[in-house]
């Protein structure tokens, strides 16, 4: 089986009618190809859905996700994000006399634990990885490269692995990666005051429901698909929208949730909120107590001390 070069791959999501046999029509966003050490990357559209696809560029990478496909199989886990294997899936070479194997991740929406985590409760957080481990444990699995770049929190505050190509069979693999996400988010407070340069550029992610978010300096926004600003840069942090709504947090670490044209639906005051993409209800906390609001801001309950 051959690998490519990241050239290859660039130029393949470019015209994947022409080189690929199943993903001919991937949406891919090309300006923000990455590598790891044995696999290309990009984010992508495949049939409405959010994707990860991956191509292997070193010798090791097909044994790798072969082993890791044989690894997940059967296995229905929270922890896990459906992921295939595409044997001889992409054309390589000038005349496209080589072809390569494709990797291909559907992940839920929701933000990397690096972002979440200057978010989300301490409480919430806590009971996340507890969670997570369980889930690793309980089905005899190790991802290998944990980080906080390879965990999705989803708006339930659920976790979930990404870049699974390098899970093997037996737990345990993952105890100092784990024992390290933990002094992240004990030490995220302090984190929050020292990360993140100022930037004097706009730093632009996939387009989500024709929004994509924006950075100026330590403060993202939103512009539409013609690159205008829709919504100020005045939140820390913010999700993808999703039905219309995302989740903000502003610099004083408080969470609301706005819809596609800034419009705070729940105003940016409370210590956590979740939101159900599935239900468009949202759990909403303040010191100790929870309530409901529903998909306008409505407010479906009292607050209520946390059991």
């Amino acid at each position: 089986m051959d690998i490519c070069t990241i050239v290859e791959f660039r130029e393949a999501l470019l015209r994947p009618e022409l080189s690929f046999v199943t993903l001919k029509r991937v949406s891919a966003h090309t300006e923000a190809i990455t590598r790891t050490q044995h696999f290309a990357e990009c984010r992508a559209t495949i049939a409405g859905r959010n994707a990860m696809i991956y191509a292997p560029i070193s010798s090791k990478a097909a044994e790798i996700a072969r082993r890791a496909i044989e690894t997940l199989r059967g296995i229905e886990s929270r922890a896990l994000t459906p992921i295939e294997v595409l044997e001889s899936e992409m054309a390589c070479g000038v005349n496209g006399e080589r072809r390569c194997m494709i990797v291909v991740e559907y992940p839920l929406r929701g933000t990397t634990l690096a972002k979440a985590q200057y978010t989300l409760t301490d409480t919430t957080l806590n009971r996340g990885i507890e969670r997570f481990e369980s889930e690793l444990k309980g089905n005899n699995i190790s991802h290998n490269n944990l980080s906080l770049d390879n965990i999705l929190v989803d708006n339930t505050s659920a976790w979930h692995c990404i870049r699974q190509y390098y899970f093997t069979e037996g737990s345990g693999g993952d105890m100092k990666a784990l024992e390290s996400i933990r002094e992240s988010i004990t030490q995220c407070g302090i984190l929050t005051s020292t990360l993140n340069e100022p930037m004097s550029t706009y730093a632009i992610d996939p387009l989500c429901e024709n929004r994509v978010q924006i950075k100026e300096g330590d403060l993202v926004g939103f512009a539409d698909e013609a690159g205008n600003k829709v919504i100020e840069c005045k939140y820390l942090w913010a999700s993808d929208f999703a039905e219309q709504r995302a989740l903000v947090a502003t610099p004083q670490r408080r969470m609301g949730l706005i819809d596609n044209f800034g419009n705070e639906i729940i105003p940016a005051i409370y210590d956590e909120v979740i939101y159900d993409v599935k239900t468009g209800r949202s759990e909403v906390t303040l010191s100790g107590q929870r309530a409901e609001f529903d998909y306008l801001g409505v407010q479906l309950s009292e607050f209520r001390d946390i059991d």
